[in-house]
């Protein structure tokens, strides 16, 4: 309702303007951690040609570098290995819009809806390339040295003011500018976040709120519900949900995931 609303804005509000810091040791440690990393990782793929020597990253190299590793033998019939055409409207060299820069026929590679080249995370790691595969895991690092380093450094000096959206589509709450809601968990990037003296941080979690609220939903609106039978029996529901995928009882579920820890299960 409106005020539940009201109620949850005034104190995300209040939240924002309050703002959260950062520990400078912490944050200094994680700094030249992650940097360390980053310059590595400049040094190596650039070598490889996938950075250029200003830092940023050729796009068309890397794209070629995939379609390689796909199978792509054959030259691109429009620009015929060049990788470059001639602009409809100017007559200037731009890029080939049937390979993408690649000078290759890549109709046989992984594209996406626009037609380039695909080079995510999953699309590298199966590439078969043992340089793309490791460049794929370089992607968390970089992501961390360009959006989270400088929001940790800002903690350090001033509190970090970040911008709240109440509601959102799904129901939930949201940050904006900067998103801190969905820090990364892996790595030390949490670490870096401190109470102010004299205070702590503090959480609370309901163990399967959605569920729970679901069940008693259905409950209240249909009489019945097998999701509030199982919670109430105290079954885990997502093993349950496990072996319906599966095809076999709770019980062997349940022993496959706990006794016999069963990548599968």
């Amino acid at each position: 309702c409106m005020e539940e609303q009201a109620r949850a804005a005034l104190a995300l509000h209040l939240s924002r303007v309050w703002g959260i810091r950062t520990d400078p040791e912490t944050v200094k440690s994680v700094v030249a951690e992650v940097t360390a990393v980053h310059v590595e990782t400049l040094r190596k793929f650039t070598e490889l040609g996938i950075y250029r020597p200003d830092g940023t990253k050729d796009t068309a190299a890397l794209a070629k570098r995939v379609a390689l590793a796909y199978g792509a033998k054959d030259l691109c019939t429009d620009c015929h290995g060049s990788g470059k055409a001639s602009s409809v409207k100017t007559g200037k060299p731009v890029v080939c819009t049937k390979c993408w820069g690649t000078g290759l026929d890549i109709s046989s590679v992984p594209l996406t809806e626009t037609g380039r080249v695909t080079t995510d995370r999953d699309t590298l790691q199966e590439s078969g390339d043992d340089h793309l595969e490791e460049f794929a895991t370089t992607g968390q690092n970089e992501k961390w040295f360009s959006t989270y380093l400088p929001v940790l450094q800002l903690g350090t000096e001033r509190p970090i003011n970040a911008e709240t959206n109440v509601l959102v589509a799904t129901g939930r709450t949201s940050y904006r500018h900067p998103n801190l809601q969905n820090l990364p968990r892996k790595g030390r990037i949490r670490e870096c976040f401190a109470a102010r003296p004299g205070h702590v941080f503090g959480t609370i979690d309901y163990g399967g709120l959605e569920l729970v609220t679901l069940a008693q939903v259905c409950l209240w609106w249909v009489g019945h519900s097998k999701l509030a039978e199982a919670l109430n029996e105290g079954k885990d529901v997502h093993s349950l949900f496990g072996a319906m995928l599966l095809n076999v009882s709770f019980e062997e579920f349940e022993h496959r995931l706990h006794k016999q820890k069963d990548k599968q299960a």
